[in-house]
């Protein structure tokens, strides 16, 4: 029979009990959040920290003559610079403009261009060379003739005299370099690279449950990666089951057009409506 004292006895320690166990898991939850939050913040401050040394080094590159810069390739045959952007320095002393449409002129070579470019003159012909036999009356593979070696001692002397002042210009490349700090501050950036990326596998390594918050993490990081519309809508429908940091980084992020790094929070910026 149940009567109000057995109720009250049989009531009491069962609301205990469960009032606890609500409690422990609004306790582990809230530690869940706190870590991803302290997680958070250290990958924010070291993009924010990377966002510095890209300006640094931006400034230090800007710095550098122009010639001791990236740059065009090569020389038009109208005496404008063109072609794709490459390290190897500039020529001290830019050629005379060709002169012919579509001849142009390599001004920022690199040592394996020089080689290459020398590998006919310097090995062709070889012992022997096709000429012309009188005896024959035709083509005929015949040895090679003293002005054939000539030619070639001659283009291999000029492809070490190349090679030499070549690795002079390299040599003030990376002085001109060192004395604006950019090897200095490419070092930063590697390793804040690496600790961006550790702070980053350990937020996905914590992310191992099916929770809206573990889900969202991993939404998050795609979403910032690819830009895909698919973890972006999934992150749209999580918005309202996340706390925390996370919440306030993933609404910034929706609240920017994908790409748009420099004001995401995720990125170091200064968050806000793009």
């Amino acid at each position: 029979m149940l009567n109000r004292r057995r109720f009250i006895a049989t009531a009491v320690p069962a609301t205990a009990t469960a009032a606890l166990g609500v409690r422990v898991a609004l306790s582990a939850e809230q530690a869940d959040t706190a870590k991803l939050d302290a997680l958070l913040v250290a990958y924010m401050a070291e993009a924010k920290e990377a966002r510095r040394l890209g300006a640094a080094w931006d400034a230090a590159t800007a710095a550098l003559p122009e010639w001791a810069r990236s740059g065009p390739e090569f020389l038009s045959w109208d005496g404008t610079k063109c072609g794709d952007k490459v390290p190897w320095p500039e020529v001290a002393e830019l050629p005379d403009p060709s002169g012919q449409r579509g001849v142009y002129r390599r001004i920022r070579p690199s040592l394996r261009k020089i080689w290459e470019d020398a590998q006919h003159p310097m090995f062709m012909p070889g012992p022997t060379s096709v000429r012309y036999s009188p005896e024959h009356k035709d083509l005929r593979q015949l040895p090679a003739t003293e002005f054939d070696k000539l030619r070639r001692r001659r283009a291999r002397l000029e492809t070490f005299k190349r090679m030499r002042v070549l690795i002079a210009r390299l040599r003030e490349q990376k002085a001109e370099r060192a004395k604006v700090g950019l090897p200095m501050i490419g070092k930063a950036l590697d390793d804040n690279y690496d600790r961006r990326w550790a702070i980053r596998e350990t937020i996905m390594a914590e992310a191992s449950g099916t929770s809206p918050q573990d889900i969202a993490v991993l939404a998050l990081f795609e979403y910032h990666d690819e830009g895909d519309r698919f973890p972006r809508d999934l992150l749209r429908r999580l918005v309202p089951s996340l706390t925390g940091l996370l919440r306030t980084v993933v609404d910034d992020m929706l609240a920017h057009e994908w790409g748009d790094d420099a004001n995401t929070l995720l990125q170091g910026g200064p968050g806000g409506l793009a």
